[in-house]
């Protein structure tokens, strides 16, 4: 984590979010590796910044601004966003992804 994105605001990205999203992703992998050759696909999606509603209220437009500079699309993601993702996932189209960690973050995890 940029622990400089949350200036002095008090919050921050605790250690236990990132350990939770590595150990799903570890999960996702284990979990189609026994899961395979039964036919049972196991992917996951990992978002980058979605921010909640109100998110940026109450004087917290900067963090938007923060968000925005760290992914290649300058912005951060809208719900409606993910839904490609996840559609693909759920359809025949995905019939060979397996044991994938998909990343849904505007680039922000490929700098």
């Amino acid at each position: 984590p940029d622990l400089k994105m949350y200036r002095d605001s008090g919050r921050g990205n605790a250690i236990e979010y990132g350990a939770i999203k590595a150990g799903l992703a570890q999960a996702t992998r284990y979990i189609a590796s026994l899961g395979g050759r039964h036919g049972v696909r196991c992917n996951s999606i990992s978002p980058g910044p979605f921010p909640r509603p109100g998110t940026f209220d109450n004087g917290f437009e900067w963090f938007k601004e923060e968000l925005s500079e760290r992914t290649m699309l300058g912005r951060p993601g809208e719900a409606h966003e993910i839904k490609g993702v996840i559609a693909f996932l759920a359809s025949d189209l995905s019939s060979y992804v397996t044991g994938v960690d998909i990343p849904v973050d505007a680039g922000w995890t490929s700098w």
